[in-house]
């Protein structure tokens, strides 16, 4: 009998740490966000995702979110908001 098993679901748990001890204040507005799975990645490697320019943050992580199932991660993982 085959197996039917659904893929683990993803779940993306964002930390806005680095951005908030960088800035002084929570992330808002409207801008282009970047994101890692690492708090200090370098910068012009491919584990920075930038999202599209005037995004607001809740657009942003959705876009993330909708790139990340495009490219096949599953599980959980921690975010960055880098700043």
């Amino acid at each position: 009998m085959m197996s039917t098993s659904k893929p683990a679901p993803l779940r993306i748990i964002f930390d806005s740490r680095e951005f908030e001890l960088s800035h002084g204040r929570a992330p808002r507005g409207r801008g282009s966000w970047a994101f890692s799975q690492y708090r200090r990645p370098d910068p012009l490697s491919k584990d920075v995702h930038f999202s599209p320019g005037g995004m607001t943050l809740a657009e942003a992580r959705k876009w993330l979110v909708a790139r990340l199932r495009a490219m096949g991660v599953e599980g959980e993982h921690v975010i960055y908001i880098l700043p």
